[in-house]
C-alpha cells in the first residue's frame, strides 16, 4: 500500500512566516542599544571631532598662533593615536585567532569543520565558510523514516528547512529518500576571498603600531618626529580597514541578490 507524504508541516510553515515577518523600528533600536555599540558610537564621535579639529587647524579655519596650532594638532593627533592603538590591541588577538581557526577549518572534516566555520561566523557574521568539501551549501537528500504504523512518518524536520518541501511516496520499505532539495539557503564565501579579508584585518592593526611608536616616542618633540612614517602607515592602515569592512558587505549583498 502506497502512502503519499507531504512535507508541508505547520511547524515549518510557522517558522517560515516568522522569518518573513519584519521587526518594528523600536525592536531594531532596542536590539542595537548594547554596551559595545554605545562605546563604538562614542569613540566614532571622538574620532570625527578630533579629525575635524586637526583639519580646520591645518587649513587655518581656526585662527591660532603657530605655537597653539602645533599644540592643538598634537593633542588631537594623540587622542586619535590612543583610540586607534587601543582598538588594534583589542582586535589583533581575535584576528590572529581567526588565522588559526581558518587553518584548522581548512584541514578538518565533518563536525570539526563546521565548528571552526561557526567560530569564524560568530566573529564575522557576513562570512559563511563551507562546511562540506563536496557540495557546500546544498542539501540534496533527506530521509523520511517510516515507522511500523502506516500513518506515522518521522521526518527530519531540520533538513526540511534548507529547501522546498515536496510530496514523497513511501512504500513498505523502512527508508524512503527524498531528492528534491536543490536551493541553498546562502552563498558560501570563497576561501581565497576570506583569506584576503583576514589578511587586511590583521594588516590594519599591524600598520597602526609604527604610527603609535613615532607618535609616543617623539611626544615631547613633535617637530622632530619622522612624518614619513605617519604618512606611509596611516593611509595603509585606513586602506586595510576599508577593504576588510566593505568587502564582506559586498559579498553578502551579492549573495542575497542571487537568491
Amino acid at each position: 500500500m502506497m502512502n503519499e507524504v507531504c512535507f508541508v508541516e505547520k511547524g515549518i510553515q510557522m517558522d517560515l512566516d516568522i522569518k518573513k515577518s519584519k521587526p518594528t523600528v523600536s525592536t531594531i533600536i532596542k536590539s542595537q542599544l548594547t554596551l559595545a555599540n554605545m562605546m563604538g558610537l562614542i569613540l566614532t564621535t571622538i574620532i570625527v571631532v578630533s579629525g575635524a579639529i586637526i583639519f580646520m587647524v591645518m587649513v587655518d579655519w581656526i585662527p591660532l598662533t603657530s605655537e597653539n596650532k602645533i599644540l592643538w594638532i598634537e593633542i588631537n593627533s594623540q587622542i586619535l593615536t590612543g583610540i586607534f592603538t587601543i582598538t588594534a590591541l583589542l582586535s589583533q588577538p581575535v584576528r590572529l585567532m581567526m588565522i588559526y581557526w581558518t587553518y584548522k577549518w581548512f584541514h578538518s572534516d565533518g563536525e570539526d569543520k563546521n565548528m571552526y566555520a561557526t567560530k569564524i561566523n560568530n566573529v564575522m557574521p557576513l562570512i559563511h565558510l563551507s562546511t562540506d568539501k563536496l557540495n557546500p551549501g546544498l542539501q540534496n537528500q533527506v530521509k523520511a523514516i517510516k515507522t511500523n504504523s502506516d500513518d506515522d512518518v518521522a521526518v527530519n524536520m531540520e533538513s526540511c528547512k534548507v529547501g522546498h518541501c515536496h510530496e514523497v511516496s513511501s512504500s513498505n520499505s523502512s527508508v524512503q529518500t527524498v531528492t528534491s532539495f536543490e536551493k541553498p539557503q546562502r552563498t558560501v564565501t570563497p576561501t581565497w576571498k576570506w583569506i584576503l579579508i583576514l589578511f587586511f584585518l590583521n594588516t590594519q592593526c599591524i600598520f597602526q603600531y609604527p604610527v603609535t611608536y613615532v607618535q609616543w616616542v617623539w611626544v615631547n618633540h613633535p617637530t622632530d618626529r619622522p612624518t614619513i612614517i605617519v604618512g606611509i602607515f596611516v593611509p595603509l592602515s585606513f586602506l586595510s580597514m576599508i577593504i576588510s569592512t566593505v568587502w564582506p558587505v559586498l559579498l553578502d549583498r551579492n549573495s542575497k541578490s542571487l537568491k
